[in-house]
């Protein structure tokens, strides 16, 4: 028997758009500080400035962006899930401290400043962008690994007080990388370029494996945890020579630092020497 239904056109409901008399009630609500918003034909809204939602208990967000030409400011929060952040933020974008966050996913595409997700319950950066243009804040996380993170950062980088057993991932930081208090055993994966310091562990190998490293500085943490295991902890004689330590890392490739895991003293000293010589 022919269907009398499939005679008619299926009627599509229209999705009815937020109002602007909504977005002004959500932003008086929760004291939203917002630039001009428009509402585009996809529901979603455009903010032409910056936009600031902070010291809420806010578990998600209560609007959906599209592009935001500012700042965009959701830290301080409880926001347990990114959706509804915009694709792009031409400013800077900070999801920092909503201790309850545990991925970047439905977050920002492209970011034209900082991008700051520190101080939250991260394992991992899965939904962070490829390249950071300004400070990437990622410290005080439970990474452990930069999988999935951006490669390239074109100021500082601040991954101390992590989890992290590797620096694999990151290629390029225009600054400097601070990755003290981790459960590093090397700097295997070293970013080819680091633009300023570099900063670590005094337990942390000298030993890029197969790679090479242009740095302008280094700064050997001292950590109180790591001088009850001396074993561990680089000598005293590679702690006093920290500033010659960015030739070291330039030729790395071409020579041999570690018999094992023991560091050769001789070697060491050798290509230090050389270095006060006046090798670049």
């Amino acid at each position: 028997m022919r269907c009398i239904l499939a005679q008619y056109p299926v009627l599509m409901k229209k999705k009815k758009l937020i109002s602007k008399l909504q977005i002004h009630y959500i932003i008086e609500r929760y004291r939203i500080r917002c630039g001009p918003v428009v509402i585009r034909g996809d529901g979603f809204i455009d903010v032409m400035g910056n936009f600031k939602i902070c010291d809420t208990n806010l578990r998600k967000l209560p609007l959906k962006f599209g592009n935001v030409y500012g700042d965009f400011l959701c830290h301080s929060n409880n926001l347990t899930t990114l959706k509804g952040c915009p694709k792009y933020v031409a400013g800077d974008f900070n999801c920092g401290y909503n201790v309850k966050l545990k991925t970047l996913k439905f977050g920002p595409e492209e970011v034209g400043g900082d991008y700051s997700c520190q101080e939250n319950s991260l394992v991992d950066l899965k939904g962070c962008p490829k390249e950071i243009k300004g400070n990437f804040n990622a410290f005080l996380n439970q990474l452990t690994t930069l999988k999935d993170g951006p490669e390239k950062v074109g100021r500082n980088c601040y991954l101390h007080h992590n989890n992290l057993t590797s620096l694999k991932g990151l290629k390029h930081i225009g600054a400097s990388l601070y990755v003290s208090s981790n459960a590093l055993i090397d700097l295997k994966g070293c970013p080819e370029f680091i633009g300023d310091i570099l900063s670590f562990d005094n337990d942390v190998r000298l030993d890029l494996g197969n790679e090479k490293c242009y740095v302008k500085s280094i700064v050997i943490q001292m950590q109180e945890s790591s001088l009850t295991k001396s074993e561990k902890c680089l000598p005293k004689f590679v702690v006093e020579n920290q500033q010659y330590l960015p030739v070291l890392f330039r030729y790395f490739k071409y020579i041999t630092l570690y018999d094992e895991e023991r560091l050769i003293e001789e070697n060491f000293k050798e290509i230090i020497n050389e270095v006060k010589d006046g090798l670049r």
